[in-house]
């Protein structure tokens, strides 16, 4: 990962910034990655996970929606959204179990 000091990013013209798609495949991941990340980590509340859950849940086929990340890294929403309900409810029951 790499860091643009503030002037940088500022002062850069935009035609000479080049977004390829090998890097909106990484953001796309990273995403998932912290959004399941969200999910599994006991101390975040339950709003925050509530809002990870219904941008899971959602149909929306924006830039960085979940079905638009999922499909961009090759993995099937449906499946995925089961996945993360499986998962979901073994992290509940070890939260319970202790």
């Amino acid at each position: 990962m790499f860091r643009l000091k503030q002037r940088e990013m500022f002062e850069s013209d935009e035609s000479s910034i080049r977004f390829e798609q090998s890097h909106a495949k990484i953001l796309h991941t990273r995403l998932l990655e912290e959004s399941l990340h969200t999910l599994s980590d006991n101390r975040n509340g339950s709003g925050v996970r509530t809002d990870v859950m219904d941008w899971v849940n959602s149909e929306s086929e924006e830039a960085f929606s979940f079905v638009v990340c999922c499909k961009l890294v090759g993995v099937d929403p449906e499946k995925m959204r089961d996945r993360i309900k499986y998962l979901q409810n073994k992290w509940n029951k070890e939260e319970v179990d202790g």
